[in-house]
C-alpha cells in the first residue's frame, strides 16, 4: 500500500512538471497544441500534426499516456490524467487545441479561460448521435468530420438545441488514409 502511494505521488509531481515545463515555453512555441489521453489517439491526431509539422507548423504534443512513444520527441509533454492535467485545460493558452476527446465542458476537463480555437478529431467514423453523448462536441469551434454524416448530424444537432454554428472540415478519416497508404507500401 505505502508503495502504491509513493508511485501516485511520483506520478503527481511528475505530471505537474511536465505541465510546468510546457506552460515555460515561449508563447509561439505553444501556439498549436495537440492532445492525447492514449498513444492511440495519434492513430487520429499523428496524421494532422505530421501534415502541420511537414508544412514547417511548430506543434507541441501532450499526452496522459505515461507509455506515449511520442515522448521521444522534444516537442511532447506528458500531464497524466489527474489535477495537473485538470489544470493544463484550464489554463491553456494557444492559439489552437487539437484532441479526439468527446465531452469537453460536460465533466471536469473545461474549456480555457484564455481565447483558445478548440479543433475536434473525429476517431470514429460512427454517426455523432449514435455513439457519443448528447452534447459532446458543444464546446468545439471546429469539427474536423469524417464525411457527409457528421455535417448533416452536427448541423441538425446546432439547429434542434440553439447552438452556435461551429466551422466543420471535411477531412476524413485519418487512421484508414494511413491503413491503405500501408497497405499500398507493401504491395510495391
Amino acid at each position: 500500500m505505502f508503495d502504491e502511494l509513493r508511485r501516485k505521488w511520483r506520478e503527481g509531481r511528475e505530471a505537474w512538471a511536465g505541465l510546468r515545463a510546457f506552460q515555460s515555453l515561449e508563447a509561439d512555441a505553444r501556439r498549436i497544441v495537440f492532445y492525447a489521453e492514449t498513444s492511440a489517439d495519434w492513430a487520429h491526431l499523428g496524421p494532422v500534426a505530421d501534415a502541420l509539422v511537414r508544412r514547417g507548423v511548430r506543434i507541441v504534443r501532450i499526452t496522459s499516456d505515461r507509455s506515449d512513444r511520442v515522448l521521444q520527441n522534444d516537442d511532447a509533454f506528458w500531464v497524466g490524467s489527474g489535477s495537473a492535467r485538470t489544470v493544463l485545460f484550464r489554463t491553456i493558452d494557444a492559439d489552437a487545441f487539437v484532441m479526439t476527446l468527446p465531452d469537453l465542458e460536460q465533466f471536469h476537463l473545461k474549456r480555457s479561460t484564455h481565447p483558445v480555437h478548440y479543433f475536434y478529431v473525429f476517431h470514429s467514423i460512427a454517426s455523432t448521435h449514435r455513439v457519443y453523448r448528447e452534447h459532446a462536441f458543444d464546446a468545439y469551434d471546429t469539427l474536423l468530420c469524417v464525411g457527409p454524416h457528421h455535417f448533416t448530424e452536427l448541423r441538425r444537432a446546432e439547429e434542434v438545441y440553439g447552438l452556435r454554428p461551429k466551422r466543420l472540415v471535411e477531412h476524413g478519416y485519418g487512421r484508414l488514409d494511413t491503413l491503405i497508404a500501408d497497405l499500398g507500401a507493401k504491395e510495391i
